[in-house]
């Protein structure tokens, strides 16, 4: 239920034609994972971790008045 409310999807139903969908195995072995990823043509290794940022810094020059012409 929680994948549920986070993707705002039933995970185990069908996304063809919405039947619902049973578990039938948990497959934890890395190898056979590996060997399954792979058929898929899914990367097996997690991506690279970057470095975190930090916030965007403000540019902008907050005591500078502007002038703007008047319309006429």
């Amino acid at each position: 239920m929680l994948i549920a409310r986070i993707y705002e999807a039933l995970p185990l139903l069908c996304p063809r034609c919405g039947q619902p969908m049973k578990l039938i195995a948990f497959i934890l072995e890395p190898s056979a994972v590996s060997k399954i990823l792979d058929s898929l043509g899914e990367p097996t290794r997690p991506p690279p971790l970057s470095p975190a940022r930090g916030p965007p810094q403000m540019d902008l020059d907050l005591d500078l008045v502007v002038q703007v012409p008047p319309w006429e």
